[in-house]
């Protein structure tokens, strides 16, 4: 992997800002700022710090003032590489120190590639990591993965005021927010999201399904965002929601070598606040015991009429022995919103009218409804190595989740904006979640030939108890609005509520995985293979009267097969086939005649190929695929949901990251994607596009620093998505749109432990009014207003 040498970066003035910190710390700090490769021995810089570095100056110049009283000195190779060793001149403090050994890249990735308990190191720029966790591969270095993946660091997700997925995967031109306006979470990767009206995504939480609230992710505790593109029922295991176009997987925070003191205040002249505050220790001998606790409290008004309220506790705790790594996640998350904006859907054959004012809310039914939902979560995680090249490991989770939903609806609205709503009653969920999965990871070679082999076992079982009740009394009659003058609902009356639709739903999945990467020619090719045999069962029962819903007991094997070829060092020619195997869709709109329906699991394929580029502090990456998959859709005229054709989606993908100069970080890429129907019943749809599949997508983000300013940046970013189909005949569609995020940040430092960082960001700077996006079953989604938030830490 090529870097900037440091031949490059010493005569060039350079401004740095490298507060006093642990020298290890501070090194990496150096080097992403310099562009510079620094080689030292990890042991040669332990219980050492390194001094304040700030101002315009050459690398050179930083590195004496950063190593000052360290004992150790910096020498330039004739590589031009920055090597740090025991400093040779007589002013330095006489001390004994230990030999000095070159770490190279290679043994830098050989680190974190063994553990998913290590952390890929961020790449130039820090906004992304140079790798991320492969499912059960493991964790991979971008330029070794036969995937296109992204790993969105914890400065981005900062930078940003992330509350939710929403603004971190917005950054990705492959991925588009479905669910904005509630407290849900959903979303497109690949031009496939959730089919038939499901609510949500699949999002792990270090590896683990069911783990992850579905209603809101509560970011505070997220150290990493890392997305894996296409179908991952090999390398993820059974997912209870959608993962067809990808999966996104949550990487926890852990405490850090050096104490983690941050607090932290969120406004937005909408009234809503927020306050958190995070925490972190190392204790014990040699800095094995960690904890890291994170809390969260919001509330008030959002961008529009809503009312949303947070309460959030999680910690962290891990063990790091020279065998034994464990960590223990604990979780306990009270979200509640009043007031949702509904998804439209459209009377047949009329042309969608325009979308109203989002900030007066013309989809938005005050009053009409409200969400709580209260989780609770642990993972225990543990790796213990029996020898050297052999790990055996084991993952435990557990996530209860307590739902209290009362929807609101827009149903059939025509081309002037008329609709008939109503205010629905309530629907109360629990749902369960247990998911372990253990196995064991070797390394070894045959000849020249070096193998990885992993063998895993995992079991996931989830039930869900569905209590929905309905209004006879006529306190909750329909009503009439328009979405440009829409009426103000009257709060929800419970009066004469009774339970009409009781569900008890059970899905058991259980799997066998195997996998070996074989590594040849210095390991220039890297060839995965693998498959993993599992089986789906899936049953539901009306409690009301012990009628039972006709279920599926299903087993299949899913392969998988990866090829990379580093070309040059840094240049990578990737390829890929893989499968994945979801659940069968259970139609969740209450509106349809067959509510409730089970279909049968089926399996998305998936085949790729690509280029990757390290340009040293810059990264590209160009991407073909297609992906096809079984299409669940509702019929417009009867409006029941069915499996009615096959979904086949062709792309082009073309991403890029890094420091494109010092001081400017870019961040963004382009996705074409043709999304079209094929084997629909009687051919009828055959090459129609499929619903809400965008031919293009774009993003284009870039944040530099002032250097007449030391410590403030500027950014930007632009969004633009392509019109949709709405519907499977393509005789409706919403218009293409493009919103611009404008945002700024200012470090001050206090002291050489103590900064203030403030940070101002407005989303939908244009004010803009638009259709954002389509779902399978014809609903569709507003885009937001203009948005501003404004928040400020202190890290002491």
């Amino acid at each position: 992997i090529l870097f900037h040498t440091f031949a490059k970066a010493q005569d060039r003035q350079i401004q740095f800002d490298i507060p006093a910190q642990s020298l290890e710390s501070a090194l990496k700090v150096f080097q992403t700022q310099s562009g510079a490769q620094v080689l030292y021995a990890p042991e040669a810089v332990v219980g050492k710090n390194g001094a304040t570095v700030s101002g315009e100056m050459t690398a050179s110049e930083a590195a004496r003032q950063l190593l000052q009283g360290s004992g150790l000195e910096a020498e330039v190779d004739g590589g031009g590489r920055l090597t740090i060793r025991a400093a040779q001149s007589g002013a330095a403090p006489e001390q004994e120190l230990p030999e000095v050994k070159v770490v190279s890249e290679v043994e830098v990735q050989a680190r974190y590639q063994s553990s998913p308990h290590e952390l890929p190191p961020e790449y130039a720029g820090g906004q992304v990591a140079r790798g991320g966790r492969l499912g059960i591969l493991g964790n991979v270095d971008v330029m070794d993965a036969p995937f296109n993946i992204t790993s969105y660091t914890a400065q981005r997700i900062q930078d940003a005021q992330a509350q939710s997925l929403d603004a971190i995967l917005a950054d990705d031109p492959s991925v588009r927010a479905l669910s904005s306006g509630y407290v849900g979470q959903q979303f497109s990767i690949r031009g496939l999201g959730p089919n038939g009206g499901a609510s949500f995504n699949a999002v792990s939480f270090q590896g683990m399904f069911g783990v992850a609230p579905d209603y809101r992710t509560p970011m505070e505790l997220v150290e990493r965002v890392e997305i894996i593109k296409g179908p991952t029922a090999f390398l993820n295991g059974f997912s209870p929601f959608t993962i067809n176009g990808g999966v996104i997987n949550l990487v926890p925070k852990r405490a850090t070598d050096e104490p983690v003191n941050q607090v932290g205040l969120s406004f937005s002249p909408d009234a809503h606040w927020g306050t958190r505050a995070d925490v972190g220790r190392r204790f014990g001998e040699d800095k094995r015991w960690g904890i890291r606790v994170n809390g969260s409290l919001e509330d008030g008004e959002a961008s529009i009429e809503q009312n949303d309220r947070l309460r959030l506790g999680g910690m962290a705790l891990d063990y790091r022995g020279e065998r034994l790594r464990a960590s223990l996640d604990l979780m306990d998350q009270d979200v509640a919103q009043r007031g949702l904006i509904a998804y439209p859907t459209f009377l047949p054959g009329i042309v969608i009218p325009r979308a109203p004012d989002a900030s007066i809310g013309g989809i938005f039914l005050p009053g009409a409804g409200s969400q709580h939902v209260r989780d609770k979560a642990a993972v225990l995680s543990a790796e213990y190595d029996i020898a050297d090249r052999l790990t055996a490991f084991v993952n435990v989770s557990h996530h209860n989740s307590d739902l209290d939903f009362r929807p609101a609806n827009a149903a059939n609205v025509d081309a002037l904006g008329n609709f008939t709503a109503r205010a629905s009653a309530k629907t109360l969920n629990d749902t369960t979640t247990t998911n372990i999965n253990g196995g064991l990871r070797a390394k070894f070679t045959t000849g020249t030939i070096g193998h990885q082999v992993l063998l895993s076992y995992g079991r996931l079982r989830q039930t869900t108890d569905i209590e929905q009740y309905t209004n006879n009394s006529g306190a909750n009659p329909p009503f009439a609005s328009n979405i440009y003058d829409p009426v103000t609902v009257p709060p929800f009356a419970n009066a004469g509520a009774v339970l009409f639709r009781g569900i008890y739903r059970e899905i058991v999945s259980s799997g066998l995985a195997i996998a070996d990467t074989v590594s040849m020619f210095d390991e220039r090719l890297l060839v995965s293979v693998g498959a993993r045999r599992q089986s789906i069962a899936q049953d539901q029962v009306n409690t009301l009267n012990g009628q039972a819903q006709p279920g599926y007991d299903e087993s299949a094997t899913t392969p998988m097969v990866g090829v990379v070829f580093k070309i040059l060092p840094n240049l990578s020619i990737y390829g890929n086939y893989i499968e994945g195997l979801t659940k069968g869709d259970v139609v969740t709109d209450t509106t349809a005649p067959n509510f409730g329906e089970i279909f049968a699991p089926y399996i998305t394929k998936q085949h790729e190929t690509g280029l990757k580029w390290d340009l040293g502090s810059v990264t590209t990456t160009l991407s073909a695929f297609q992906i096809a998959q079984p299409s669940l859709g509702r019929d417009p005229a009867t409006g029941i949901y069915s499996i009615n054709g096959k979904q086949r989606n062709r792309g082009l993908e073309w991403a890029w990251f890094g420091e494109l100069h010092t001081g400017l970080r870019v961040l963004g890429g382009a996705a074409y994607t043709e999304g079209k129907v094929v084997q629909s019943p009687g051919g009828i749809f055959d090459g129609k596009d499929a619903i809400g599949v965008p031919r293009w997508q774009a993003n284009a983000g870039a944040e530099w620093d002032i250097g007449a300013m030391p410590g403030l940046s500027l950014n930007a970013r632009v969004i633009y998505t392509g019109s949709q189909f709405i519907d499977s005949a393509n005789a409706q569609s919403i218009p293409s749109w493009t919103r611009v995020d404008v945002g700024a940040r200012y470090k001050v430092r206090l002291s050489s432990s103590r900064a203030v960082t403030v940070r101002a960001l407005v989303t939908n700077l244009f004010d803009r009014d638009y259709w954002a996006s389509a779902t399978s079953g014809g609903l569709v989604q507003q885009g937001r207003p203009r948005t501003f938030y404004l928040s400020g830490t202190l890290d002491f």
